[in-house]
């Protein structure tokens, strides 16, 4: 059995006092989420899913059998989370290519779905049930349940920017 250790803490707190150090701080962070709150929880949400799908796909600590997807003890829902995953990731995507493409002379005129609120609220409301049901099953049954790691991190930092994205729906 694999357990979370004090360099699993360590490495964590380091990143986080990394950011601090290069000026990003909870100011900075309101910035964000008050000017860009749509982008900046859009490429959260992609980089969490990312995080997510590779602690599921490596783990480290286990013998063969759990390594192999023909024997994982949580199959479905592991399957189910890396579908949860790789739609947040295609969704960030093509949020991003299109915020780019939209961008002229350093001006983005880029609204999601084109400012229509409905279809964007429907899209944020799918999004938050399927990472809630996500973090759930992953963290209280599944994979993530027995250890604090990446995934577990990855899981509910997913589910935060989802809400976040929710919130900010105007």
């Amino acid at each position: 059995m694999c357990e979370t250790n004090q360099g699993f803490f360590a490495l964590w707190a380091m990143l986080f006092f990394a950011f601090h150090t290069c000026g990003m701080t909870c100011k900075w962070l309101t910035e964000k989420f008050t000017n860009a709150a749509d982008y900046f929880c859009i490429y959260g949400l992609t980089i969490s899913s990312i995080m997510v799908i590779i602690a599921l796909t490596t783990d480290h600590c286990s013998s063969y059998y759990s390594n192999n997807w023909k024997y994982h003890a949580y199959k479905g829902i592991a399957i189910y989370t890396l579908v949860v995953c790789i739609i947040s990731i295609i969704y960030g995507i093509v949020v991003a290519v299109l915020s780019k493409l939209s961008t002229h002379n350093g001006n983005s005129n880029f609204q999601l779905f084109g400012g229509n609120k409905m279809a964007r609220l429907i899209c944020t409301t799918i999004l938050v049930i399927l990472w809630i049901i996500t973090a759930c099953l992953t963290t209280y049954i599944g994979p993530f349940a027995t250890r604090i790691d990446n995934g577990y991190i990855g899981v509910w930092s997913s589910f935060a920017f989802t809400v976040f994205f929710f919130i900010n729906t105007k």
